[in-house]
């Protein structure tokens, strides 16, 4: 097997062009006041997962009589307030509570209060004192279905009460248990708002109804119910209805911590306070993520096509006469340009430890780019008959995806049909808009929850085929044809997108015109980062806003999280012996431990994490500090091995022993050794792939192969470990026509002590599509620079390879296979008259002579090679330079 020679990675930034990074990525778009025919407030039904929200008071329990020393804070409080059986679940005792909350007639009349001990009750309903330590003196006149604030205040310092029940009688009756739909949550949302003359619906305010007494030591600045202390120092959810201060001790057992803005009773700045966040006072389908107050609720819509329909007619659908319809091979993904090649990196440096690439254009707009598998060999256009100066009509089948974390309702995007060059997408000259359309009508959707798609799944998709004034949408004959080819590439971008957010309020859930997600969304994203969790969902990714600090106002008292933390309360991650842990909705445990990730950053991100990096002596990306405006994807594995169940190692010629880079373990494979994966590697045709691997030698100068290859074929690379120190170890691929020439993984210890490997991954970075799908030569243009090539002192100058020495990455061959060569040369500017020899480097074929001189020339040459073989592409010359340019090889079919 011919051996690729190491190239240092340090040396030459290697890039390329993605269409498909991400796949399936929905990212935040810009959100806009959408229109609507509905003038009213709109009330929907109450669901039973959303009852809890708008029904019950809240109640505060301190440990003393003077309503300082506060134990817990419950919410969803029904007409039995304190109860013994409360009080002896929390093994102590309260002196003194408060319940906060509204009442609402059930019909007018004079209605008379009361509770099993009046002697301990000060009662207000509407700041006017009715109950005050003795039986409520005269009725007092309600409307019906009106609700008025509710304050009841306690104190018991002998506890010798029975349990407190409220009651109330209405037009004298008897007295009757105050019914569950009567006792409303307080208004959460605006309760920042109050002035001081409504000190008497504050939560926590600075007195208590009974001696009117100064209270300084439970301060809640932004009076959003959860005292500063808790809010700077930690709280958390207990059982279903109760919130207490946090205790260290609570993290063994399992609970979640939350931290949130003492100052803001919106930290995240979404449409909920971080009560209403904690207590799950939120819409149902609302991602538990949200509820930690530095998560933002907030819908992440993209487009997605799935069908594609052209017509010469006018009527444009499927299976009508003259019509034809393409079903999509790819869909979702954002075009991004990340660092990646094929390569062989080998470090010891603690920063190549932590492994990530960083983005040319990362971009946080809702595109979905479509591929096509096409294998009619006739152009589109002459498939409908079409001349070149026709227009098709087009009828793209969508449909709605929502990755966000809260539902978003009367949804309507405004989509943008682009074709963009998947060699150079940020490149405007070559990206044409062919229509930009607003839903309306048919086009807007009901509602959409997170994770959900809208029609959905199994429901036909909607057609996009219509401008808002009914003209059909259409495109030249040239365009559809380039589709067809993937010399261009369709993509749906979601510049912003209409829609409404949902309150839970007296009659459950509430949306309105007015409720629009446009002016929340500046809020959120001038404050917070954002997070993408890419696991090859087929619905789309995890899309994150989380909240940071902002670090120019020394008065803001946002807590400060690291990327870890921020991670953790994005996906709801749990950690496990150090490791951090996602669960997909099927149950699956996907390991988000940093060595077996792929970080992606912006430029920016990438160089803040680079600074932070620099003053850490544990340079881990996890344990840099998250911030404003950082863009960060997760990208996790195809495939992965991290040897911690010792039951199931996956791997032959490997033993499981204690320790390793992360973890409890880790494998070792014997000197002179062979250690490789039971399951075959399943890669797709075409693709680029990044391998990796953590090993550690037991002795200097240690010979190792990392591989992937079958039966003499596909890729290995040999290097030498130095020092008994963990090193990583990865080299990127490209599949080609052949993938199963590359579904061994594994590792060749050539030392003659042990090798200690950890963290064995395989990470896809999407198919390369386009006109150089069957190119075996990778950036022949020379688009992406020297990426690809190893050469002497050469150079990209105007687009072009200038010098004297070029050799191409390594690709495979078949016996008796037939290929075409195909290339650009001159003579460089300046050198004498000369020859080059271009040569397939150990293939048992002779060299080609070329004369050079001084204009471009194009070069045709068909190969057939006598044996099956791994080789490499070079040219060669003695003493001019030369110019190359558009360098093919490709399998004649």
């Amino acid at each position: 097997m011919e051996r690729g020679k190491i190239m240092n990675l340090k040396s030459v930034f290697k890039c390329f062009t993605i269409t498909a990074i991400l796949a399936q990525l929905t990212v935040y778009p810009a959100i806009s006041y959408a229109e609507s025919n509905n003038e009213k407030n709109m009330d929907m039904k109450t669901t039973i997962g959303e009852k809890k929200g708008v029904t019950g008071l809240v109640g505060y329990y301190f440990k003393d009589v003077q309503f300082t020393n506060l134990s817990l804070i419950s919410f969803g409080e029904q007409s039995k307030l304190a109860n013994q059986t409360k009080m002896k679940k929390h093994n102590q005792t309260f002196e003194s509570a408060r319940w906060m909350g509204r009442i609402k007639a059930s019909q007018t009349g004079e209605y008379t209060f009361s509770t099993a001990s009046d002697q301990n009750i000060i009662l207000q309903v509407n700041g006017e004192t009715i109950i005050n330590q003795g039986k409520m003196e005269k009725p007092l006149k309600l409307e019906k279905n009106k609700a008025y604030e509710l304050k009841i205040e306690y104190q018991n310092i002998k506890d010798t009460s029975p349990d407190l029940q409220l009651f109330w009688s209405i037009e004298g009756k008897e007295k009757e248990k105050i019914p569950e739909e009567n006792l409303l949550s307080p208004n959460l949302s605006e309760r920042d708002k109050l002035s001081k003359d409504n000190k008497d619906t504050l939560f926590l305010p600075d007195f208590n109804l009974f001696n009117n007494s100064i209270v300084k030591d439970l301060p809640d600045s932004d009076r959003d119910g959860i005292p500063d202390e808790w809010e700077e120092n930690g709280y958390r959810v207990q059982g279903y209805d109760e919130i207490v201060k946090w205790d260290d001790v609570d993290l063994a057992k399992g609970y979640k911590k939350y931290v949130s803005n003492p100052y803001s009773p919106k930290t995240a700045n979404d449409p909920y306070t971080d009560f209403e966040k904690v207590a799950g006072f939120m819409p149902a389908g609302t991602k538990d993520e949200a509820r930690d107050p530095l998560v933002a609720a907030y819908p992440a819509i993209g487009v997605g096509m799935e069908k594609f329909i052209f017509s010469k007619n006018d009527n444009v659908t499927d299976g009508q006469s003259g019509s034809v319809s393409k079903t999509t091979s790819s869909s979702t993904s954002n075009s991004h340009t990340v660092g990646a090649g094929t390569k062989l990196e080998l470090s010891t440096n603690p920063f190549a430890l932590a492994k990530w690439e960083m983005a040319l254009n990362y971009s946080w707009t809702g595109n979905w780019t479509t591929g096509f598998e096409e294998t009619n060999s006739q152009s589109w256009s002459r498939e409908i008959q079409m001349n070149t100066a026709e227009r098709a009509y087009l009828n793209a089948n969508v449909r709605y995806y929502n990755t966000g974390t809260a539902p978003i309702y009367k949804i309507a995007p405004t989509t943008s049909l682009v074709l963009r060059d998947p060699k150079d997408p940020l490149n405007a000259n070559k990206t044409t808009t062919i229509k930009t359309v607003k839903a309306t009508n048919g086009l807007v959707g009901e509602s959409l929850g997170p994770e959900g798609t809208y029609p959905s799944q199994g429901l036909a998709g909607l057609a996009l085929d219509r401008l808002e004034d009914g003209t059909r949408i259409s495109i030249n004959a040239e365009q559809l044809d380039s589709i067809q080819n993937n010399s261009k590439k369709l993509s749906l971008e979601t510049p912003q997108v209409g829609g409404q957010y949902g309150l839970l309020r007296d009659g459950g859930l509430v949306i309105n015109d007015f409720q629009t997600w446009a002016p929340i969304q500046s809020g959120i994203d001038s404050t917070s980062g954002a997070l993408v969790l890419d696991t090859g969902n087929i619905n789309g990714n995890l899309a994150r806003k989380v909240t940071a600090k902002n670090e120019n106002d020394p008065n803001d008292r946002t807590p400060v999280i690291t990327i870890r933390e921020a991670v953790k309360k994005a996906f709801n991650a749990k950690e496990k012996d150090g490791r951090l842990y996602y669960t997909d909705p099927k149950g699956k445990e996907i390991d988000l431990d940093e060595s077996l990730i792929t970080f992606i950053f912006d430029n920016n991100t990438e160089q803040e994490i680079k600074r932070q990096l620099e003053n850490m002596q544990d340079k881990k990306v996890y344990n840099a500090r998250w911030k404003r405006g950082m863009n960060i994807t997760i990208r996790t594995p195809i495939v992965s091995y991290d040897f911690e169940n010792t039951n199931n190692v996956g791997w032959y010629g490997a033993t499981v022993v204690n320790g390793g880079y992360t973890g409890n373990k880790h494998a070792q494979i014997a000197p002179n050794g062979n250690g490789y994966a039971k399951t075959d590697l399943e890669l797709k045709p075409h693709t680029p792939y990044t391998v990796r691997a953590y090993v550690k030698p037991s002795a200097a100068n240690h010979n190792v192969v990392f591989y992937t290859t079958n039966d003499g074929k596909g890729q290995e690379y040999p290097t030498t470990l130095n020092g008994d120190q963990w090193h990583v170890i990865e080299y990127t691929f490209n599949t080609g026509a052949h993938p199963e020439n590359f579904k061994k993984l594994g590792l060749k210890n050539e030392g003659n002590a042990i090798l200690n490997v950890d963290n064995v991954f395989v990470q896809e970075w999407g198919a390369v599509l386009g006109e150089d799908a069957t190119n075996l030569i990778n950036n022949g243009d020379f688009s992406e620079g020297l990426n690809w090539w190893e050469d002497h002192k050469g150079e990209i100058e105007d687009g072009y390879f200038k010098g004297s020495y070029l050799k191409s990455n390594q690709f495979n061959i078949k016996q008796n296979k037939q290929y075409q060569l195909t290339f650009d040369s001159k003579l460089d500017i300046g050198s004498n008259p000369g020859k080059i020899y271009v040569s397939f480097l150990d293939s048992g074929i002779s060299n080609i002579e070329i004369n050079l001189d001084n204009s471009w020339n194009h070069h045709s040459y068909k190969i057939t090679f006598p044996t099956d073989k791994n080789v490499n592409l070079a040219f060669i010359s003695l003493s001019p330079k030369f110019n190359l340019d558009n360098i093919k090889f490709e399998e004649v079919k």
